[in-house]
C-alpha cells in the first residue's frame, strides 16, 4: 500500500540548516522525519509544539548588544561571571 506524500521546499539559513540537521543525525531523523513529528505535533496539539514569547525591551536591547559585540563583560573564569551578577544585584538593592 502506497502512502501518498506532498513535496515542498523551503529556504533556510545554511548555518541553521546545518546545525538543525546535526542534532537530526544525532537524534537519528532525517530532516523529513524531523520535519513530519513537527507536523504531526502541530496536528495532534492544534497549536504550535512549543511556547512562542515575543522578547521586551531589555531582551530585544541585549540580544542586538551581542550582534554587534557591544557592552560584553569579559571574565577570566565562571567564577567571575557568576561574582559580576552577584555584583550586579547587590547594586541593584
Amino acid at each position: 500500500m502506497l502512502i501518498e506524500t506532498n513535496t515542498f521546499s523551503t529556504t533556510l539559513e545554511p548555518n541553521l540548516k546545518r546545525e538543525a540537521e546535526a542534532i537530526f543525525k544525532q537524534l537519528d531523523l532525517s530532516p523529513t522525519e524531523a520535519i513530519s513529528l513537527f507536523y504531526e505535533q502541530v496536528c495532534l496539539r492544534q497549536q504550535l509544539p512549543f511556547e512562542l514569547k515575543t522578547p521586551n525591551q531589555i531582551t530585544l536591547e541585549a540580544m542586538e548588544d551581542a550582534r554587534l559585540r557591544r557592552n560584553l563583560i569579559t571574565a577570566k573564569s565562571v567564577e567571575d561571571i557568576f561574582n559580576n551578577i552577584e555584583d550586579d544585584d547587590n547594586d541593584q538593592e
